[in-house]
């Protein structure tokens, strides 16, 4: 469990046993503004078992929303790694054949 503390401005509550916090309490917890993480969830950054939405309302589930920005993260890298190593083979291939 992260250390969010339940109190009426963050209007912690439970669905099934899992802890869910509003967008502004997610948001401070990660030093982001509340629309960086809707941004996030476009992108695929936060998966969809991370939140709930209800009309315009998000909920998040604090734990599991930081896992899935951790693994986003680390996706990320892995994809620029192999871009980069991409690019030094064509750059080698080409050398090659001037």
């Amino acid at each position: 469990m992260s250390d969010l503390e339940p109190s009426t401005e963050n209007m912690m509550l439970e669905l099934a046993g899992e802890p869910y916090v509003d967008g502004d309490t997610m948001a401070k917890h990660l030093n982001v503004v509340p629309s960086t993480l809707k941004n996030w969830i476009k992108k695929g950054a936060i998966e969809n078992h991370c939140y709930i939405k209800v009309g315009t309302t998000y909920r998040y589930r604090p734990d599991a929303t930081i896992d899935s920005l951790q693994q986003a993260s680390e996706r990320q890298r892995i994809e620029k790694e192999n871009a980069e190593k991409a690019g030094q083979m064509t750059e080698q291939l080409s050398f090659q054949f001037d």
